[in-house]
């Protein structure tokens, strides 16, 4: 039954997509809709998140233009007009946020607004949390929801008396008494507030996790289902180790397994580079870096096995050279010569010099020759 004076959703400033999706929902008035949440309209069929932006923030700019007590004394029990509950509200809007307990992802979200009390956060739009980076839908849901089960409604402003009541006590109360207050007095409401609401696994979510795990057997990789699902790498990770923990089937990360560390160790010995050990095994570099890590080999053990493997390869070329010649070259030589010109060059680099490089090969300084020229 509409109200007197009641207002149709195509008298306000929408869209026609807006005002089709709201009577195909049933919200014929603006009497039926003028409580309605973000999350709400997320639920509803045919109304995604552009069209629940455009609705939301109308309505919200709608109704502050519209007359307070004409308007929205329509509210759900439990409102901030309900004055045998304006205790209860004035102690649980003073909460500080940081006390309250949601998902990590939604607290990391309401940090990144700089919310200090649940005062702040109920008066909160969604449209403009839902831009911040890392935020999705599922996070304002939650949120919603959260608010909902302490009966309070998200993107409402209470009314002035009551933000003033609110300040006041918290301007006379430090933040651990007034939590300490409300869990005295509202036992119930309190475990709402300080415990994290188990997930509610639904069939269908069941079934997409059974999915995942089907599509990653066969393709093989994470990338790859990350793609057929429009799903990032990581986050076919935690939906497979989730599914894992629940028992719906046995998913473990043998990738970094694919090669032992003394495998990896030798081929790193034969091609002194990350891409070489990659190119050589058929491996992507970031594969090899996440089998590295997993194995604990750090780019010091690296960086020290390619200097004593360069090392190694300069005496013995240098030890082939002797054995051919049958004495050992002088540095002049060596650098006439195109062929060991390059061996000079990195000997001087990685000695110092060729005498600390006889040094510890233990050989003598060839004798100096004079050559007598004929008058």
């Amino acid at each position: 039954m509409l109200l007197k004076n009641d207002i149709f959703p195509e008298r306000i400033d929408l869209s026609t997509r807006a005002v089709n999706a709201l009577h195909k929902a049933g919200y014929n008035s603006f009497s039926k809709c003028a409580n309605i949440t973000f999350g709400e309209l997320l639920d509803t069929r045919n109304i995604g998140i552009k069209t629940a932006n455009e609705i939301f923030n109308t309505f919200d700019s709608f109704r502050k233009k519209c007359n307070e007590h004409q308007l929205l004394k329509i509210t759900l029990p439990g409102s901030f007009y309900d004055k045998r509950k304006h205790k209860y509200f004035i102690n649980l809007l003073a909460i500080p946020v940081s006390k309250i307990k949601l998902s990590v992802r939604a607290m990391r979200v309401l940090k990144k607004t700089k919310t200090q009390s649940m005062l702040e956060l109920v008066q909160s739009d969604a449209g403009k949390i839902l831009q911040i980076r890392g935020c999705g839908v599922k996070t304002i849901r939650e949120i919603g929801d959260f608010l909902k089960h302490l009966e309070l409604q998200p993107g409402k402003r209470p009314d002035d008396g009551l933000v003033r009541d609110v300040k006041k006590h918290m301007a006379e109360r430090e933040a651990g008494g007034i939590l300490e207050d409300f869990s005295r007095d509202y036992p119930d409401k309190y475990d709402l507030l300080t415990k994290v609401k188990a997930v509610n696994f639904t069939v269908s979510r069941i079934k997409f996790y059974k999915d995942c795990f089907r599509a990653y057997k066969e393709l093989g990789t994470l990338e790859s289902v990350g793609k057929q699902r429009g799903l990032t790498r990581e986050r076919v990770r935690q939906i497979l180790e989730q599914g894992t923990r629940l028992g719906l089937f046995n998913y473990a990360r043998k990738e970094p397994l694919c090669f032992s560390k003394n495998k990896i160790i030798k081929s790193f010995s034969k091609h002194l580079s990350i891409c070489g050990v990659s190119r050589a095994n058929g491996i992507s570099e970031a594969r090899l870096r996440r089998m590295l890590a997993f194995h604990k080999i750090t780019g010091k053990e690296l960086a020290a096995l390619r200097l004593s493997v360069t090392r190694n390869r300069c005496m013995e070329f240098f030890r082939r050279i002797v054995a051919k010649s049958g004495h050992s070259p002088s540095s002049s030589e060596l650098q006439k010569k195109k062929k060991t010109r390059n061996l000079y060059t990195r000997i001087t680099v990685l000695w110092g010099s060729m005498d600390a490089f006889r040094k510890e090969l233990r050989i003598s300084k060839p004798a100096y020759r004079r050559i007598r020229k004929n008058l």
